[in-house]
């Protein structure tokens, strides 16, 4: 099975409390585990602001995560995370 690196950069509420962004991260994981792919590291930029409004938000909390997904997973990854209230935006990138 053919596997890639990909690095995907999550955007939660900047608003978003300590106990949602714990439960966002918590969901973020297990969807990603149920593609059987794995997780690397995970690194948190912090609140920053947004050059335009997402979903009425002007800040927005930055996770990145570096994976390891196979093609199949990463085109599945964007319907299951266009059901979690909590991400405002997300993009996935292959890694070369």
């Amino acid at each position: 099975m053919n596997i890639n690196k990909y690095e995907l950069v999550v955007v939660l509420d900047g608003k978003v409390s300590a106990a949602k962004k714990r439960a966002a991260q918590t969901s973020l994981e297990k969807i990603i585990n149920a593609l059987e792919g794995k997780i690397e590291s995970t690194e948190e930029w912090g609140v920053k602001d947004l050059a335009y409004p997402i979903k009425k938000s002007s800040t927005g909390l930055f996770l990145i995560y570096t994976l390891q997904l196979s093609p199949k997973a990463a085109k599945a990854l964007p319907s299951k995370f266009d059901l979690e209230k909590e991400v405002i935006r997300y993009l996935l990138l292959n890694k070369r």
